[in-house]
């Protein structure tokens, strides 16, 4: 600090609230501050006379500020310097990470080797779209509706909407068309269709 002579390292904060300098509002002169830097050394820190500091702080010092007279101009920057002296921070240490502080953890087993998973098979060219197949029932629900008033079983439902999709898909083939009027015809006669 400016002016004063006396360096109280790390007890410069005590030395601050103790004395009343970090709530003080007017700067003391820099001759004073460091008689009072002085006093605080000799009963605080080396011996701990605190009736002494005390006697020094309210008997003591009231008069040499009295006697140092009104603080000047320049004692307003000491002031500055006084009580940002109080607020003191310090670096503290890293905290210390290692793995060892960590609890065991339990070994883990191999897994058993197991079967391979099948392979799901490519859809092959004689199996229809699933999604086609629905929108062209879809588009013919009125007439599979009432043909399935005459089916059995869901076979032979099946049997009829790959009927209606093969000649719906290919109307020129001889083979799907005559496999669709047959399967009309049969359900229309009331006999089973042979899945």
């Amino acid at each position: 600090m400016a002016g004063s002579t006396i360096d109280l390292g790390e007890h410069e904060w005590a030395f601050q609230e103790e004395s009343g300098l970090a709530r003080r509002r007017e700067p003391l002169p820099p001759a004073v501050l460091d008689w009072l830097r002085w006093k605080y050394r000799r009963h605080q820190i080396d011996r701990k006379q605190d009736e002494t500091w005390s006697r020094v702080l309210y008997q003591e010092l009231p008069v040499r500020v009295r006697d140092a007279g009104p603080p000047s101009g320049e004692d307003l920057a000491a002031l500055e310097q006084q009580t940002a002296a109080a607020v003191l921070w310090t670096v503290g240490e890293p905290e210390v990470f290692s793995k060892r502080q960590n609890l065991d953890q339990p070994k883990m087993k191999k897994p058993k080797p197991t079967a391979k998973l099948p392979r799901v098979p490519k859809a092959s060219a004689g199996v229809p779209d699933p999604g086609r197949v629905a929108t062209v029932c879809a588009e013919h629900h009125v007439l599979l509706n009432r043909l399935f008033w005459n089916c059995r079983s869901d076979a032979e439902k099946q049997t009829v909407m790959q009927a209606l999709y093969a000649y719906v898909t290919e109307p020129s083939n001889a083979a799907h068309m005559r496999r669709w009027l047959d399967t009309v015809r049969l359900l229309s006669d009331g006999r089973r269709l042979t899945v």
